[in-house]
């Protein structure tokens, strides 16, 4: 490698992924990325955050139609000044630019048809919802019946189907009914007729059929702790992977239903969903050069010798001795991995929406605020938008992918964004051989599960009125089932306990400094308001809370505490489950001058003795934390609560909002 100042920075990106890739293929485990103000921006805009990254998220699930793993999509919204309109801006993962515009074009029409059927939500149709359901299972059956295993995918291994199963689970519970008997019975009743509709879609193959399927699916889902009830099958009549690939596909089929229902309802309750538009964005020819890495000559010692940690050949040569290999070994590696990143690389589908928005966005428009990808950042990825900062992404699954590259534009305001870029990957090789020498091993972690478990935000936008005197806001608990409170389960902060947060008294150090980014989403306050002037480091998550970030929740102990709008609470351990709780801003006209601007909250778990009455009574009310996979809404009970759960622990939260006098 030359000089870096004489490297094109594309090159020097390349070289620093190679690196990167030899130190630690899985920098970090899965984590939520937090929300920073900057990306909770609200002035000029007509969706509040919380819409937006809903909304998106859904979008981008959809957009997923094909079952082709080179063809990952992404999504992110760009709204009108003034409400004018609402762009949809959609990308592929490209190798070339001509590449996979063949997926874009059969995308296009048929969000046009989703959107066209959206807009006229107000025209008192009362068949737009299912209009839109048939839609959207015309977009994505192809998607659909390979997750139920009712087709098979080309050089994939062939999947047991839905059908399958079901049957198994029959099977042991005909035999066995040790489960409480009206959910037993709920659950053989509604899967006999999931195996009953596969057969029907097996004969005749048409749409009506599959339609049908996926609402038994639905219905399927709503059966009270249907995965608790999966998961008492013991592993001599179905496998743990059986059952875990049993309630994936319950879950996420009966998604595309539950999809149809939320942008129906998001489009009836606010205008500008009804004005989405569809915009393919492909960057220049430009962006996709691969002449710039033709005469290059990748050495490991001179990109690896950038880091303070690498001051001569025997520290390389202890790097490579750690990492199981040689000098001579590890550089023919790194020469051929950088040569093939030159030379196959993709641009992800996120980098090209953000080089968009950067460097192509129109005039009259508003810098989107959330891009979501159909399946969890890769690290890349998600470092590059960490150091842009303006835009939020949801979750990362950890995982760096060698065959990812930046567009090679060469202009003085491209480089300038790469170059931040390269001094941030610099920067993470230096963290890496620092912990490599401090464990003399490789940090090793297991390929990430991509199922997410959900967050608890409750958001006032969600109510349909509220009163703003202080009277009828200290009113009884009631007031929340009066006023039908509905609950957000998004993506962000519940998380299974292993996975790695901000914890000073962890002894092991993770390779990257992920440590510093949360797996919960707490708000972080940026003093700057200028974007463009912020630093490339991470800054620590901090919760709204005066108490530590997080604490441990044990039985008998109930923790209450008070939060103000737009805040996050600490984050609350309950064995292997991680919940904090977000009281969200609204952009409601009618709830922007309410008074109640704090939201008093309770976390508790709950006894053996409670959960067993809870399980044993007539409504469903429990919701299975592992089950849920993108934001939906949950309404309390009677009492305002919700019940959360994973595995044997069950946790009670209740909220009501209150006044500030």
């Amino acid at each position: 490698m030359a000089p870096t100042a004489l490297c094109h920075p594309a090159i020097v990106c390349a070289e620093s992924i190679a690196a990167l890739h030899f130190i630690h293929p899985i920098p970090i485990q899965p984590f939520s990325n937090p929300v920073t103000d900057i990306q909770r921006r609200s002035e000029g805009y007509t969706l509040s955050f919380e819409k937006e990254r809903s909304l998106c998220s859904t979008l981008a699930f959809l957009a997923y139609a094909k079952d082709n793993s080179n063809n990952i999509p992404a999504i992110c919204l760009e709204e009108g000044t003034g409400g004018a309109y609402l762009n949809v801006l959609l990308a592929v993962n490209k190798q070339e630019h001509n590449s996979n515009t063949h997926i874009l074009e059969g995308l296009e029409p048929r969000f046009k048809r989703i959107f066209s059927l959206l807009a006229d939500v107000d025209d008192g149709s009362p068949d737009v919802e299912n209009e839109v359901f048939r839609a959207i299972i015309s977009m994505c059956s192809d998607r659909i019946l390979y997750r139920l295993g009712l087709i098979q995918s080309r050089g994939k291994y062939s999947r047991r189907s839905i059908k399958e199963g079901l049957q198994l689970a029959l099977g042991y519970f005909r035999r066995s009914a040790t489960y409480k008997k009206a959910t037993l019975d709920s659950f053989i009743d509604r899967a006999k007729e999931v195996v009953r509709l596969v057969d029907s879609w097996s004969k005749h193959q048409r749409q009506p059929e599959l339609e049908e399927l996926v609402e038994g699916i639905r219905h399927l889902r709503q059966v009270e702790s249907v995965y608790d009830l999966i998961n008492t099958i013991p592993n001599r009549e179905m496998d743990p992977s059986s059952r875990a690939h049993l309630i994936r596909m319950i879950s996420k089929v009966a998604r595309y239903r539950e999809a149809a229902r939320f942008l129906y309802r998001m489009a009836k309750k606010t205008p500008l969903v009804r004005k989405m538009h569809l915009v393919p964005v492909q960057l220049p020819s430009k962006a996709f050069n691969r002449d710039l890495g033709i005469n290059s000559k990748p050495d490991l010692k001179s990109t690896v010798s950038l880091v303070d940690e690498v001051r001569n050949e025997k520290d390389l040569a202890q790097v490579c001795h750690l990492l199981n290999s040689t000098k001579k070994k590890a550089n023919e590696q790194f020469t051929a991995q950088t040569r093939r990143i030159l030379r196959e690389a993709k641009i992800h589908a996120e980098i090209q929406l953000l080089y968009y928005c950067e460097f192509y966005r129109p005039p009259n428009t508003h810098l989107p605020r959330v891009v979501c990808s159909s399946k969890d950042a890769c690290w890349l990825c998600n470092e590059f938008i960490l150091m842009y900062e303006k835009i939020h992404t949801p979750r990362c699954h950890g995982k760096l992918y060698p065959g990812w590259r930046l567009p090679a534009e060469c202009e003085p305001e491209y480089r300038g964004l790469v170059t931040r870029y390269n001094s941030r990957l610099q920067s993470h090789i230096g963290k890496g051989v620092k912990v490599l020498f401090e464990r003399r091993k490789r940090t090793v972690y297991p390929d990430p599960n991509e199922s997410t478990l959900l967050s608890l935000a409750w958001s006032c936008s969600t109510l349909r009125t509220l009163a703003s005197s202080p009277s009828n806001a200290s009113r009884t608990p009631n007031i929340i089932d009066e006023y039908l409170q509905e609950t957000v389960l998004s993506s962000e902060a519940l998380v299974p306990r292993s996975t790695p947060a901000n914890n000073e008294l962890d002894k092991e150090i993770p390779l990257e400094i992920g440590e510093t980014t949360s797996n919960i989403p707490p708000i972080q306050k940026q003093e700057s308001s200028d974007m463009s002037e912020q630093p490339d480091e991470i800054s620590t998550p901090k919760t709204s809370s005066p108490m530590e970030s997080s604490s441990t929740l044990e039985l008998g102990n109930i923790r209450s505490r008070e939060i103000n709008m737009g805040q996050t609470s600490s984050l609350y351990k309950a064995g292997p489950l991680g919940v904090q709780i977000e009281y969200a801003e609204t952009s409601s006209p009618e709830l922007q001058g309410s008074q109640l601007k704090k939201l008093t909250y309770s976390v508790e778990i709950l006894a053996p003795e409670e959960i067993k009455r809870l399980r044993e009574g007539q409504e469903n009310v429990i919701v299975d934390a592992e089950s849920l996979e993108g934001e939906i809404e949950h309404s309390t009970d009677g009492d305002g609560c919700v019940y959360i759960s994973n595995g044997d622990t069950v946790v009670k939260i209740f909220m009501q909002p209150t006044s500030i006098e």
